[in-house]
């Protein structure tokens, strides 16, 4: 019998660092100018509706894992192949996210530090808590949860008493129309970060409190969308739409503008240890959302699993682009159609008719 050990506060608290990741690094929706933001509202809602699509999924499952309801669904051998491309999607998004945090320290920081000097370092982390497993991690969420949101809020703080905070910046509203906006929010920012949360169908099966995966989901959603909402919204006002779309990161930039009274400034190194602290949380939950579904496929002990695998997500993060440019074409332009809307989208909507199928026939009494 399975040992829950994942409170719903803890699962809450998890799913909001998850989704502030790198998406929070990063300027979102910056094709729609200073619309952006709008397309970052509209990726939310969107969202919404594709975690619905999970939380039904696991509904459906008998508190399965995503490995088991899709064989399941599609058969012992189709499901076990559609399980390996999960478990290989989760280790490409945990090596583009390990890319890209290795990256930042290194433009903002460490520029003479090698990459695997860096890489390495972050890789042990996750090892580490992997080894100690989803239950410690989910408690040293609850203290990073609260750490970050603090941060975050102060940062607010220094950013209005700075008084750089320009909202005629976002005007003129739809100068371009609908459709530049719309272009900007989908398929990208339903898929980064809401549709990444397909990870989760990993992590439900140790939720103690299964029935309020739902409400948690949503809440954490509405949390960390309207965060990354806020955010997006400072950086346009602080930096103007031409700026926030040509800066690599924007939320970095802006806070290196704060300056009150010559004595309170320079604190991009707060911003760089957050960023870090959520690039871990989400690729700890790649690589343990890989670890988990490569031991059920093969049937493996979990602890056997994280040094490939580790390894794999190392070596990956390193070839996976040329340059950083490229890698973030790759991230926002090609993974979001290649990657994302097969796996987060399309495939779960036809694994929820096929559940839901499946269900209806074993419900339906016999005459």
């Amino acid at each position: 019998m399975k040992k829950y050990k994942i409170g719903s506060n803890e699962l809450f608290c998890m799913m909001v660092l998850f989704e502030l990741g790198s998406a929070l690094l990063f300027g979102l929706g910056a094709d729609a100018k200073q619309d952006a933001w709008i397309a970052v509202l509209l990726g939310m809602i969107a969202g919404m509706i594709v975690f619905l699509v999970y939380a039904s999924l696991y509904k459906f499952s008998d508190n399965k894992s995503l490995i088991a309801l899709l064989r399941a669904a599609f058969g012992r051998y189709i499901g076990w192949i559609i399980g390996w491309l999960y478990v290989s999607y989760f280790i490409y998004f945990a090596s583009r996210v390990l890319r890209d945090f290795v990256d930042l320290l290194r433009l903002a920081a460490y520029d003479k530090t090698t990459f695997f000097t860096l890489a390495i370092g972050m890789v042990l982390c996750v090892m580490y808590a992997s080894y100690k497993g989803i239950e410690v991690f989910a408690r040293f969420s609850l203290i990073t949860f609260f750490l970050v949101i603090v941060s975050l809020a102060v940062i607010i703080i220094l950013q209005f008493s700075s008084g750089i905070v320009q909202f005629q910046n976002l005007q003129p509203v739809l100068e371009e129309g609908m459709m530049p906006v719309l272009k900007a929010a989908f398929p990208a920012l339903v898929a980064v970060p809401y549709g990444e949360l397909i990870v989760f169908l990993m992590i439900f099966p140790y939720v103690q409190q299964s029935s309020k995966i739902r409400k948690n989901g949503i809440n954490a959603i509405l949390l960390g969308g309207g965060i990354l909402l806020l955010f997006t919204i400072l950086n346009l006002s602080i930096l103007g739409a031409d700026v926030f779309s040509r800066s690599s990161f924007p939320l970095l930039t802006s806070v290196g503008l704060i300056n009150i009274a010559n004595f309170i400034q320079r604190i991009e190194s707060i911003v760089i240890f957050l960023m870090v602290l959520l690039g871990l949380v989400k690729i700890f939950f790649f690589t343990y959302g890989a670890i988990l579904g490569t031991s059920e496929l093969f049937q493996i002990r979990k602890n056997a699993l994280i040094y490939p695998i580790s390894f794999l997500i190392l070596l990956s993060s390193a070839i996976i682009a040329n340059s950083f440019s490229e890698h973030i074409k790759e991230g926002f332009v090609l993974t979001p159609i290649y990657f994302h809307l097969p796996m987060a989208i399309f495939i779960p909507i036809i694994l929820l008719i096929v559940a839901w199928i499946k269900n209806k026939k074993t419900t339906v009494p016999v005459k």
